[in-house]
């Protein structure tokens, strides 16, 4: 499957740990939450930040073209979601 950096957008390099434009590392199992009422911590690469959600929005996305793992572009049969979060840092 073809992925890009979740900070800067450009194409994941195989063999590599970290973004080499942003530094963003690839490994997103230091990644975790809570978010209880709004309010809560987020984990990232060891860090702790506190956040409050301030807005969450939901569009459904009808069927569109996509790339399954070996890269070839296919058709997603499914329709789904896809959840964007507005965390502000407190």
């Amino acid at each position: 499957m073809v992925s890009n950096c979740i900070n800067c957008g450009s194409p994941i390099e195989k063999g590599k740990e970290k973004c080499p434009y942003c530094g963003t590392t690839y490994d997103a199992s230091g990644f975790s939450s809570k978010i209880n009422k709004s309010i809560g911590e987020i984990t990232i690469d060891g860090k702790s930040y506190k956040v409050y959600l301030a807005d969450f929005e939901t569009k459904k996305i009808f069927r569109e073209a996509c790339r399954d793992k070996n890269g070839n572009m296919v058709l997603n049969n499914n329709d789904s979601f896809k959840r964007i979060f507005k965390l502000i840092e407190v």
